[in-house]
């Protein structure tokens, strides 16, 4: 749930102050992302760090076609680099490489639904206390996760495979005039 709430407020503080600020200033450069991405790749361990990686909310994984301050600002939203420090699980908004959120994860148990389709579920508690759930598939990452009885539902992010493509995307985004 924190990373929707997350993405829901950034979405809309973003869509009310973007005309109101200069764009550049709230830009993030691409020494910065590129940073973030060599220190997640060193840092990355531990039993889910196969799971590490670019993430799209908006489940295309698709570099942006002909962007603008606004759109491309819309897109670089959507994208989360995820990583896992041993047993903490941590990501960030690549429109804000700074702002890291961590959260501890425990195994929670193996769930198999009634069409017999299982998954890992783990706790993930964040700073604050408060508990979530979470589950990794190779091409997903299953967030605000809800299981009653056999049923699971979840939102989800893609797991983009594309990153060198992706990545070029960003540059270009980032050093829009």
């Amino acid at each position: 749930m924190k990373k929707r709430q997350f993405l829901l407020r950034c979405l809309v503080v973003g869509a009310c102050l973007w005309t109101a600020a200069p764009a550049r200033a709230e830009m993030p450069t691409m020494a910065q992302i590129q940073s973030l991405l060599d220190n997640a790749r060193k840092s990355n361990s531990g039993p889910l760090a196969e799971f590490a990686g670019i993430y799209d909310l908006g489940k295309t994984c698709a570099r942006l076609e002909n962007p603008d301050h606004l759109s491309g600002t819309l897109w670089l939203l959507s994208k989360w680099l995820t990583w896992f420090e041993g047993d903490d699980f941590v990501f960030v908004q690549l429109l804000a490489p700074k702002n890291l959120v961590r959260g501890k994860l425990k195994f929670r148990e193996d769930f198999t639904d009634r069409s017999g389709h299982s998954v890992k579920l783990y706790d993930v508690t964040w700073r604050s206390g408060k508990t979530d759930i979470l589950a990794f598939l190779p091409d997903r990452q299953f967030f605000d996760v809800k299981v009653e009885g056999k049923n699971f539902s979840a939102n989800y992010t893609v797991r983009c495979r594309n990153e060198a493509e992706l990545l070029a995307g960003v540059r270009e985004i980032v050093e829009l005039p």
